[in-house]
């Protein structure tokens, strides 16, 4: 999914160099896609279901039905089969009953889903307070498309903004339910200019990257020297041609300037 928007070359994930946890990234070339259950955020992933044009019509049901049997694992015969025998008077005619069988699987898809959260952006003051360890920290920049092929996202792109849930209707199928979960978030969060990478694990949450994927270092306006010269050990031992930037802050304004260090 990288179309109706520019893709930028770079991504950026903002660290703690003192949490060990954090510069496994750079340690051992490889990134974590953690699930929505485990965001700071209570409201991300969440969404509003349309059950007004279930009960009652069958032809919507027979929709609903299939597409929870695909989420179940059933083939695409198994599914024909399934929604062929639905009958009139099913449960799935009952409205409460269907929202508690969709929050089910949706919650279930939610759980098994993988998402790399990310910004267009190295200098956002914001996120260097608030992932970057106080602008004492780092922000990793990936080459977009070499991290999108090694983590094999089965949808990349932009978050969107907005005051109230996305709602989703029936006709929905499970791609775009889950884009409306995992791609939108409150407007109080779109300083963060966030770009999303997602796709479903099991025990494989943890991705090698190849040699390359990670292209850049920018090192916070207030980050201590022995992590700078961690930073450029590692350059020498892992990442020869990383490149190092670090931030001071500006002497005339609310922004950051940048100097390449290697």
């Amino acid at each position: 999914m990288t179309e109706g928007f520019e893709v930028p070359s770079i991504v950026y994930k903002y660290r703690d160099p003192s949490n060990p946890l954090h510069m496994e990234i750079l340690t051992t070339n490889s990134i974590f896609l953690p699930s929505p259950p485990s965001f700071n955020d209570p409201f991300d992933c969440q969404f509003k279901m349309d059950f007004h044009s279930l009960a009652g019509d069958l032809d919507a049901q027979r929709r609903l039905a299939g597409k929870v049997a695909k989420l179940q694992g059933f083939s695409d015969e198994e599914v024909q089969a399934i929604v062929e025998r639905l009958p009139p008077d099913t449960a799935f005619s009952d409205a409460g009953w269907l929202q508690a069988l969709e929050q089910r699987q949706l919650k279930d898809l939610n759980d098994n889903l993988g998402v790399l959260c990310l910004s267009a952006e190295p200098d956002n003051l914001l996120l260097w307070a608030h992932y970057g360890d106080h602008h004492r920290g780092i922000a990793i920049g990936f080459d977009t498309w070499m991290l999108m092929e090694a983590c094999a996202f089965e949808l990349f792109g932009p978050v969107a903004y907005h005051d109230f849930y996305s709602e989703i209707t029936d006709y929905d199928d499970s791609v775009n339910a889950t884009y409306s979960q995992v791609f939108h978030k409150s407007t109080h969060w779109s300083y963060e200019k966030e770009f999303r990478g997602v796709r479903k694990i099991r025990q494989d949450a943890l991705v090698t990257l190849p040699q390359g994927t990670i292209k850049e270092v920018h090192l916070g306006c207030n980050i201590a020297q022995e992590q700078v010269e961690r930073i450029k050990a590692l350059k020498a031992s892992q990442y020869h041609d990383l490149k190092i930037i670090r931030y001071r802050t500006s002497p005339e304004g609310f922004f950051l300037l940048p100097e390449t260090l290697m």
